[in-house]
């Protein structure tokens, strides 16, 4: 589990079972708890930086560059 929490509080893109926890006696468990941990942990992360704002750095300096930085940055903010 701390695993699955570590994973979620770094922002991974997918997580996976291993072989042995996939191919196991009890594979809808462990994936039911896979998700169960990594929700709750999301959950929490999203409360405890609730006040923060979430600003990539500026890239570009050409104006149509910055425009799609603006929509990117945009983009991320609201996926948080």
């Amino acid at each position: 589990m701390a695993d699955i929490s570590e994973a979620v509080r770094q922002k991974a893109d997918a997580l996976m079972l291993s072989g042995e926890s996939a191919m196991g006696l009890y594979p809808q468990k462990a994936l039911d708890v896979l998700r169960g941990v990594s929700l709750r942990m999301e959950h929490w992360c999203r409360e405890e930086h609730h006040g923060d704002r979430y600003q990539l750095p500026e890239l570009s300096s050409a104006p149509t560059e910055k425009i799609s930085e603006q929509i990117c940055n945009s983009a991320a903010q609201m996926g948080r």
